[in-house]
This record gives structure tokens, C-alpha cells and sequence, in this order.
């Protein structure tokens, strides 16, 4: 729980990277984020984050992601998270 706790609040250098233009350092604190805490919660709070910085593709890779890579249990954070994504133009 607590791992998950902190991915939550290292999410937010996921957003600022991504919002400063730099998603493939986005992409390697996002990995690093998932390794450290590969859970449900942790994938959701990297999805909210890349919402936030309208990186909507990012935030739907990770969905995918996470819906690969996690267990049925876990994937209902990500199914929540994944509902904050606008619908593609």
C-alpha cells in the first residue's frame, strides 16, 4: 500500500514531463513508477496524470498497458481511470 501511496505522488513528475513537451522521459519515470509499484492504483495515477497534461495517447497506452499487465483484481482502478480519457477526433 504504500508503494502504491507514493507512485500516486510521483505521478506528478509523469505529468510535468509529459506537459513540458518530454514524453520519452515521461515514459522512463512511468516505467520506473510501474516497476517500483505495479499496481492497479499506480497505473490509474500515471492515467489521471497523463489526462491532466491532455497527453490522451499516453494515458490510453497506459490502459492498455495495465490491462495487460496487471491481474483481474487490480485492472478495476485502471477500468475507472481509463473512463477520464476523452473519446479520440
Amino acid at each position: 500500500m504504500f508503494a502504491s501511496i507514493k507512485a500516486g505522488e510521483l505521478a506528478i513528475w509523469y505529468e510535468a514531463l509529459l506537459g513540458a513537451g518530454k514524453p520519452e522521459i515521461a515514459g522512463k519515470v512511468a516505467d520506473r513508477i510501474l516497476e517500483y509499484a505495479p499496481t492497479g492504483s499506480a497505473y490509474a495515477a500515471l492515467v489521471d496524470r497523463a489526462v491532466n497534461a491532455q497527453a490522451f495517447d499516453a494515458a490510453r497506452a497506459l490502459v492498455e498497458r495495465g490491462r495487460k499487465a496487471l491481474p483481474e483484481a487490480e485492472r478495476s482502478f485502471v477500468e475507472g481511470a481509463a473512463k477520464k480519457i476523452p473519446a479520440p477526433k
